[in-house]
């Protein structure tokens, strides 16, 4: 049972982590730490026919949904048949998918015989090139692949699936125009980075090597692991026909400094002209740049004392940095014991920066309480927690109004996914009162969408709902794919949806929103095994769901570009510790891609750290970021959890681990009803 016999099963699609993502925000332009990419074998030597391709009901549990049941064989009874044009083109697709799962290319080439819902056309003429492909003929492949139709699709993953056909049948420059497409399109850093690095491979293949290292260096940082990317790379560099621009070019991405400083010295040398010669100026002259001079801000960091912030203040009133520069300096007085003059200066900048405005006040309550000023206290909690948008320090003055000093824990009941008809029309209503667009015409990307989730072709359902979400301005639109993409179990899309939905509306953020927007970005998926691993290690389980919130959007393929992969994004030789310690044997890197395996993973890791911490959350959040090793060399020994956050020295972590509270905090809102 597998669907159209092709090259390439589909690699998982890449979501990525990034380096600073742990911050929910780089699928597309969501805010996500970055996220998944399992890479899929193709090219000239794969087989022709791969039998293991994922199915649809299989994919559909992979990616944690509830299994689909089979659809049945289609029937040619006229009874059965459906009678209106609309109806006949609906079966056809159908008969067509069903056939591609049964393997039967005879039963599917009849079904692309028939009229097709033509808002799918992107989808037959690639379903008509795998065909091809699968029965060896690749001249007409290679002409099915160069339909408009698919040029024209705004569907990551249809777009990829055309890449890996086209590259099957060496069709490189058509590879790589799909693959480019594919790269413009919503998803994670890493994957954009995979994408951009094969369409520049498959440019080099159709013999541009000079635009195809250019595109490499555009793509930024490369990743040198991929075998084909480094051959590429080594080609260019010692490539006589080659400018010494783009030697020099291949060499700096190759690590070769040294290399490409001394190529471009030999290039300019020669008084070539054109932009090359710009290019190649330009360079040089950031290869020869020394380490730049330390900033009166990175000064100011090194010495860390009351006196080096205020200096900074004073000396540069209109820095976007002097704001920070007056909480640390407020910081660092309280340390030292002079609380009220940190209260003072906390309060001096509290009145001059709103944006900033819930964290002086929470830490001028926190001043008035180490004085035993008692009323002024919560009269600066009852005012940090009435600000909007709603932000950590937010949540943190409501929790320690409500006695709740340390990490809260938030109870063992997961809350209800269902959205219901009165939150629904809530947040129309709430729609309405701000956005004055007009309403919107029929919706194709939905549409599409609930034809491919009727098929069970599930990935291709959710790129088709993140585009849409990611494209328009409409926030109708977008409440209605993701009322979709929860509906139909793809909480990905649906975080997508709420996140989106709330930055375009007056409030912001989804927690300063309607419920049924709350819900939405907010997910309550994987539940099952969300709860089981939970109970095993000792957790609440809306801790667990905060973490999967914050790693990977709910997108169990998530790969970040430091390969931290799945649902809660653990590194393969961390996996393979894991993997030792629950002695589960057999293990492989891929596994992390599995829902069951990445939560029981993550959940084992994170309970690990918080027994390493003696049960601090805030701790052994910061260890499973930036690991133990590295929260133990920090060295603060407060067991204050607040001075223990404000003094993590890598801004990632920080905002990881205050990110993780703000959505443990959703959680429990949710679960509060």
């Amino acid at each position: 049972m597998w669907r159209a016999a092709v090259v390439i099963a589909i690699a998982f699609s890449a979501c990525g982590r990034g380096d600073s993502g742990r911050t929910a925000s780089d699928a597309g332009t969501v805010p996500a730490r970055e996220t998944p990419t399992a890479a899929a074998s193709s090219g000239p030597n794969a087989p022709r026919i791969d039998p293991t391709r994922v199915s649809i009901v299989e994919r559909a549990t992979t990616t944690g949904a509830a299994t689909p049941t089979q659809a049945s064989a289609p029937t040619s009874s006229p009874a059965t048949r459906a009678s209106t044009p609309t109806d006949r083109a609906s079966t056809a697709f159908l008969e067509l998918e069903r056939a591609l799962d049964r393997g039967d290319l005879a039963g599917a080439t009849l079904a692309l015989g028939q009229p097709l819902p033509p808002e799918l056309a992107d989808l037959a003429a690639l379903r008509r090139a795998e065909i091809a492909i699968a029965r060896d003929d690749n001249e007409t492949a290679r002409a099915r692949l160069r339909s408009d139709d698919l040029m024209k699709s705004g569907n990551r993953v249809i777009l990829i699936r055309a890449a890996e056909a086209a590259e099957a049948v060496g069709s490189w420059d058509r590879a790589s125009a799909f693959w480019s497409r594919a790269t413009d399109l919503p998803t994670w850093r890493a994957e954009k980075r995979r994408t951009g690095q094969r369409a520049a491979i498959a440019l080099a293949k159709s013999g541009a090597s000079a635009k195809a290292v250019q595109a490499l260096a555009a793509i930024g940082t490369v990743d040198r692991r991929d075998p084909a990317v480094g051959r590429f790379l080594a080609d260019v560099r010692g490539d006589g026909q080659l400018d010494g621009y783009h030697r020099a070019l291949a060499a700096q991405m190759m690590g070769a400094l040294d290399d490409a400083r001394s190529l471009l010295r030999a290039f300019l040398a020669g008084s070539p002209g054109g932009a090359s010669a710009d290019a190649a100026t330009v360079l040089m002259r950031r290869l020869s740049a020394g380490t730049p001079a330390p900033t009166t801000w990175d000064e100011a960091v090194k010495a860390n004392t009351a006196e080096a912030y205020a200096a900074f203040r004073q000396s540069e009133p209109r820095n976007p940095r002097a704001i920070e520069a007056a909480f640390r300096e407020g910081l660092a007085l309280f340390r030292r014991g002079d609380v009220r003059l940190a209260r003072d200066r906390w309060r001096e900048a509290a009145n001059a920066d709103a944006a900033s405005r819930a964290r002086f006040l929470y830490w001028m309550a926190r001043s008035s309480e180490a004085i035993g000023d008692v009323d002024g206290a919560r009269a600066s909690l009852v005012d940090a927690g009435r600000q909007t948008p709603t932000t950590y320090y937010v949540a943190r003055a409501q929790d320690r109004l409500a006695g709740q000093m340390n990490w809260p824990d938030g109870g063992a009941r997961i809350p209800s996914a269902l959205i219901g008809p009165t939150e629904i029309e809530e947040t129309r209503r709430w729609i309405d009162s701000w956005y004055r667009g007009a309403p919107p015409s029929a919706d194709t990307a939905i549409a599409r969408a609930s034809r491919f989730l009727d098929a069970d072709i599930r990935l291709i359902a959710g790129a088709e709902l993140d585009a849409a979400i990611e494209s328009t301005e409409d926030p109708r639109s977008i409440l209605a794919a993701g009322l979709l993409a929860s509906e139909r179990n793809l909480p990905h899309s649906a975080a997508r949806a709420g996140i989106r939905l709330a930055r375009l509306s007056p409030a912001r953020v989804p927690l300063d929103s309607p419920r049924a927007v709350t819900r939405l970005a907010y997910p309550i998926a994987f539940d099952g095994a969300v709860g089981e691993e939970a109970f095993r290690n000792d957790l609440g389980p809306l801790l667990l769901l905060a973490m999967i919130r914050q790693e990977s959007l709910f997108d169990p393929r998530a790969v970040s570009m430091s390969d931290a992969r799945g649902l809660t994004q653990v590194i393969p030789s961390t996996g393979v510790e894991i993997a030792r310690s629950l002695n589960r044997g057999g293990f492989t890197a891929d596994d992390l891609y599995d829902v069951s395996t990445s939560i029981a993973f993550g959940a084992r890791y994170i309970a690990v750290q918080r027994r390493a911490f003696g049960e601090d959350v805030f701790r052994a959040l910061a260890a499973y970021n930036a690991g133990g090793g590295a929260v133990r060399r920090w060295g603060d020994p407060t067991t204050d959890p607040d001075l223990f956050v404000e003094s993590i020295p890598v801004d990632e972590t920080k905002t990881y681990v205050q990110q993780i509270y703000l959505h443990h905090f959703a959680y429990r809102r949710l679960a509060a009803g």
